[in-house]
């Protein structure tokens, strides 16, 4: 377990990964701030003393002792540096040098590249288009099916595996919001569609790592955020979707905005109906089997789609 100093060495450490460009990108400022939000942080930290304030990482490296809590800072940095778009030849530097100063064996990272294959799979799924009287019911059928999925998903108490698992399932949601729309978006249209509205940011990914090794924290940073972007980008899609795709997605951003702090407030509200012990458990078992390599990420499909249909 993480001591406050190494909790706020590590979130200091995912700042310095994140400005490793020069400055970090807004997208990422917002992900560390929603991250966060409602979190007490050790000595009265704030998301915005974490990106103000400027550290040595020779001071950050010496707060970080033992060899657990280096290993899972290095997962929750590598992890942030090769989820978003590009990976970078400053990130590339900083992560080779941690990795020389740590001695993280190559054995740990193919097993973190396993992991992050799962941040490439996209889950499309053959359904029917519902005739159009019921194409509104459809719709929130499949958007509470996702919700109650990312959700327990975002909640499974293994770092890493967990918090990949949810872009996925977002996709799949929106390829069959699209579909029920008769829209048949491919790959690139959806991940596009996700990047917009900054879904899927490895900073965000990495703090919800982190947190599961936080005593108090456990897994809501995750569940929160899952919840709250799902519901946001189920909102965004079938506008999206109903305008017959001629609607601009920069100019849902603000809808998305708007949906996304709806969507926390619906989440306290709506977390206890949630709770599905018994899909939380086939979840588990799923991410487990994933990061040990038995279950291949495009096996994923049949499971989840098995999952779906006890939610209902």
């Amino acid at each position: 377990m993480f001591s406050g100093q190494e909790i706020i060495a590590s979130l200091r450490l995912l700042v310095v990964v994140a400005k490793a460009d020069g400055e970090v990108h807004p997208d990422e400022e917002k992900a560390l701030v929603d991250a966060l939000q409602g979190l007490d942080l050790p000595g009265g930290y704030t998301a915005k003393a974490l990106l103000e304030e400027e550290v040595a990482l020779e001071e950050i490296l010496a707060e970080l002792k033992s060899e657990e809590v280096r290993r899972q800072a290095f997962r929750a940095a590598y992890l942030m540096a090769h989820v978003d778009s590009k990976y970078t030849a400053a990130e590339q530097r900083l992560i080779e040098r941690l990795r020389e100063q740590w001695l993280i064996p190559q054995e740990e990272i193919n097993q973190l590249d396993k992991g992050l294959s799962l941040a490439d799979t996209t889950l499309m799924f053959s359904i029917s288009a519902p005739v159009a009287a019921q194409r509104e019911d459809e719709a929130n059928r499949k958007i509470k099916q996702y919700l109650v999925l990312t959700t327990l998903t975002a909640a499974i108490p293994v770092p890493l595996v967990g918090d990949l698992m949810v872009a996925p399932l977002q996709m799949g949601m929106v390829y069959e919001l699209g579909t029920i729309y008769g829209h048949h978006l491919d790959k690139a249209s959806i991940k596009a569609m996700l990047s917009t509205f900054g879904i899927g940011k490895g900073l965000r990914i990495a703090i919800s790592s982190l947190a599961k090794l936080v005593p108090g924290w456990g897994s809501i940073v995750g569940a929160v955020g899952a919840f709250s972007t799902t519901y946001a980008l189920a909102q965004v899609a079938k506008k999206y979707f109903e305008s017959s795709r001629r609607l601009s997605l920069d100019s849902l951003k603000p809808l998305f905005a708007q949906k996304e702090e709806e969507g926390k407030k619906q989440f306290e509200l709506q977390k206890d109906s949630i709770a599905n012990p018994e899909v939380a458990e086939q979840i588990k078992r799923i991410g487990e089997k994933v990061s040990t390599g038995e279950l291949k990420p495009e096996q994923l499909q049949r499971h989840i789609s098995e999952l779906a249909g006890k939610i209902g």
